[in-house]
């Protein structure tokens, strides 16, 4: 059974560039564009999953590690495609 979990990107203009932040996971990032934040934030939400799952499952990242990455970009794109500017 697949679940689905939405995740807020909010994304402020800050001096010269933008920061990013999901409040769920507690994880930020920044970029010179609204783009660039938004990617970066993508990024880092991914390396934050990636290691949480290869530390609960030792294996996994031998097991799956080239294609966990595109499952997880696909996935987590659907929630910041609608990113906006506060």
């Amino acid at each position: 059974m697949q679940q689905t979990r939405h995740f807020t990107a909010i994304i402020e203009r800050e001096d010269e560039g933008y920061v990013s932040l999901c409040p769920e996971l507690d994880i930020a990032s920044q970029g010179s564009s609204v783009e660039e934040a938004r990617n970066n934030l993508l990024e880092a939400i991914l390396i934050a999953l990636f290691t949480l799952t290869t530390t609960i499952f030792p294996n996994f990242g031998r097991v799956a590690s080239r294609t966990f990455h595109p499952f997880i970009l696909q996935y987590l794109s659907l929630f910041f495609s609608n990113a906006k500017i506060v």
